[in-house]
């Protein structure tokens, strides 16, 4: 180790947080911060442990592990090791702790903090299952109903830590893509609960008419159709207050769509700057938190193009 407590290096925004553990040896060797010495001595600490989880796994001799088991508890190990590290603030004093506390110790508390992610996250997913949205979508019911329980049932945090096991085929618009286990699925719960949040500020009979819209309008049905429904309800609120209707009703009048064709003509035409009147006249201001409004926004700028060309479907124009 060479000088971690007088100099600080890393910024924890250069780290890959979803492959931790491998990116904060490899900046810090990058960086002159550590030696092969220091990587060397943590694989060999990766591989004692991995041997004591092996004979721990099949109550005989490690050598007997199929190499893909062991090959998975490896990766498990490596997971729970950077749950560890993540946890403490600055990337230096995670190189101290490795040094210092060892992988074996450093597992134990990871391994700590995964079951009380495995908890808290299980209690979430009731939450955001106890405010799903109503419709017929197959691919929506079939993740949140069905996908993300059979997560839970399989997940196995001592030898499978990395594991996802689900598809999990719903298209949130973040898709937390790299991600692995519990990490994978907190985020990804995450996402669909703010979407489901903004779905819910608008009326039941509404979304499900706007569903059913985009549907048809993509030759498709809303059973089958493979469609994020945040999207489709984000984009005909946009619409409805670009074009000075009634946002709540989420639906274009026939004045409302010549409006929209025109604007659609402006190239200046920004999504994020209708967002105010979208959260105003949706009837409930006072629930959007600063987080679901920074991922709205977030939508509207990475998704521009998607968004803008869904909202000239709502207005009868198709390219």
């Amino acid at each position: 180790m060479k000088g971690l407590d007088s100099l600080r290096k890393i910024s924890s925004d250069e780290l890959d947080e979803r492959n931790y553990l491998e990116s904060l040896i490899e900046t810090a060797l990058t960086r002159g911060m550590v030696d092969y010495s220091f990587v060397e001595k943590v694989r060999f600490s990766l591989l004692d442990l991995l041997a004591l989880k092996c004979r721990k796994y099949n109550g005989i001799d490690s050598s007997s592990v199929r190499t893909e088991v062991a090959e998975d508890v490896m990766k498990s190990i490596v997971f729970t090791v950077g749950i560890w590290l993540k946890d403490i603030k600055e990337p230096e004093d995670a190189l101290l702790s490795l040094s210092e506390t060892g992988i074996h110790k450093g597992f134990d508390i990871g391994f700590k903090k995964l079951e009380n992610m495995v908890k808290s996250t299980r209690m979430f997913y009731y939450i955001v299952l106890n405010n799903n949205i109503s419709t017929e979508n197959y691919i929506y019911n079939a993740t949140i109903n069905g996908g993300i329980q059979g997560f839970f049932k399989l997940y196995n945090p001592e030898y499978g830590a990395h594991k996802i096991h689900i598809t999990a085929d719903y298209p949130v618009c973040f898709y937390p893509d790299g991600y692995q286990g519990i990490e994978f699925i907190r985020l990804y719960l995450q996402n669909i609960h703010y979407e489901n949040q903004f779905i819910r500020m608008f009326d039941r009979t509404a979304t499900r008419q706007c569903f059913v819209l985009h549907a048809i309008n993509n030759n498709e049905n809303i059973r089958d159709i493979y469609i994020n429904l945040y999207e489709a309800v984000l984009s005909a609120s946009i619409a409805c207050a670009a074009a000075g209707e009634d946002v709540g009703g989420l639906k274009l009048t026939e004045r409302g769509k010549g409006k929209i064709r025109d604007l659609g003509q402006d190239r200046n035409f920004a999504l994020d700057m209708h967002l105010g009147k979208v959260f105003e006249q949706s009837g409930k201001t006072n629930l959007f938190s600063n987080s679901l409004k920074s991922y709205i926004v977030s939508t509207c700028l990475q998704y521009e193009a998607d968004l803008k060309r869904m909202i000239l479907q709502l207005a009868g124009y198709y390219e």
